[in-house]
């Protein structure tokens, strides 16, 4: 009994080691404008990088909401 125990507790853990553990946002909060009830979300999905001549340089996407509504 105590051997068919371990195995099973052996595969409950190799079973949770091998799940692939991640989470994924799309639209992540950055600041809320108090004077306008605005929040100010970054669209993970867009968000883009590189390298130019001039230097590195990055491209966000950004929404606004203001009181609930998408703006």
């Amino acid at each position: 009994m105590k051997k068919l125990y371990l195995y099973f507790s052996a595969m409950l853990i190799g079973i949770c080691m091998w799940m692939p553990m991640s989470a994924e946002a799309t639209d992540v909060w950055v600041d809320h404008w108090n004077y306008e009830n605005v929040d100010v979300y970054v669209m993970d999905d867009t968000i883009s990088y590189g390298i130019r001549a001039t230097g590195r340089w990055f491209k966000v996407s950004t929404k606004l909401v203001q009181d609930g509504q998408l703006q």
